[in-house]
């Protein structure tokens, strides 16, 4: 068992999006995800599984994703990811969490 797997799987899958067609970045993003604990590298699979499931109109899917990165108020990407989930709550007919969502999003 590799102390450094979750980092490794994380490290493939985003590779696999940002230099191939992304055939292994999903599986790669879930493992990392599976075996990390609370941290950065959980969060940045966590973001880049969001924007992939936003990025494919895969709206319900994205949610849960953003909405545990929007936890962390202290990562310099918020007021986008925030901005995601409005949207995200928006298509998938949410209107009041889309307004509320929203409205965080312009405050960052």
């Amino acid at each position: 068992d590799h102390p450094y797997k979750a980092q490794i799987a994380l490290t493939l899958g985003l590779n696999s999006r940002d230099y191939s067609k992304g055939e292994m970045m999903e599986e790669m993003l879930n493992y990392s995800l599976k075996h990390s604990g609370e941290g950065e590298n959980r969060r940045l699979a966590q973001a880049a599984l969001a924007e992939h499931y936003y990025n494919a109109m895969k709206y319900a899917e994205a949610i849960p994703f953003y909405e545990s990165v929007t936890r962390f108020t202290q990562d310099s990407w918020l007021a986008k990811h925030t901005y995601n989930l409005a949207w995200c709550y928006l298509k998938e007919k949410r209107f009041q969490q889309a307004l509320h969502t929203m409205s965080r999003a312009l405050q960052y």
